[in-house]
């Protein structure tokens, strides 16, 4: 009997050929993401300027900046399962998950905040600014390795992994 080996792919190979076939295949999601991700921002941004500049102006900005991320997140999850990853898994499972993740990024971004304006005393918005895109990284991969991934089995429905 005469073992049959796969082929040795060059790492060269790998980045030319599988590496930009699946980035191509995940751009059009990538772009609902960044799309929900910027919807998001903007309602967080703009409901965190409402409360820290017009309902509570001499407020805590911590709590205000908290306040605006809890309700930018139930739109994310919602707009998140439905457009981005168009998800057809549980929703009690996945809103699990999502609650895990959540509840790890808006501790992160709290604590990235707390450090950036009241520690480091750099303006608030130029802190939400960039922890808005290191948490946006965090959360695409979570959601897509782990809250949002569904396994199709055959002659069954789609269930969670």
């Amino acid at each position: 009997m005469v073992e049959q080996r796969a082929p040795v792919v060059a790492p060269d190979d790998l980045m030319m050929g599988l590496l930009p076939q699946r980035v191509h295949a995940e751009l059009p999601r990538m772009i609902r993401f960044l799309a929900v991700g910027a919807l998001t921002a903007l309602l967080s941004f703009g409901l965190y300027a409402l409360l820290s500049r017009i309902v509570f102006p001499n407020g805590n900005r911590t709590a205000e900046q908290t306040v605006a991320t809890v309700v930018a997140s139930v739109f994310n999850y919602l707009a998140h399962r439905r457009i981005t990853y168009r998800s057809k898994g549980s929703h009690r499972v996945q809103t699990f998950r999502y609650l895990l993740v959540w509840t790890s990024a808006v501790l992160l971004q709290a604590a990235l905040f707390w450090i950036g304006h009241e520690a480091l005393e750099i303006h608030d918005f130029v802190v939400l600014f960039i922890i808005t895109g290191m948490i946006a990284c965090y959360t695409y991969l979570i959601h897509r390795l782990y809250t949002f991934r569904v396994i199709i089995h055959p002659n069954h429905d789609a269930t969670p992994v």
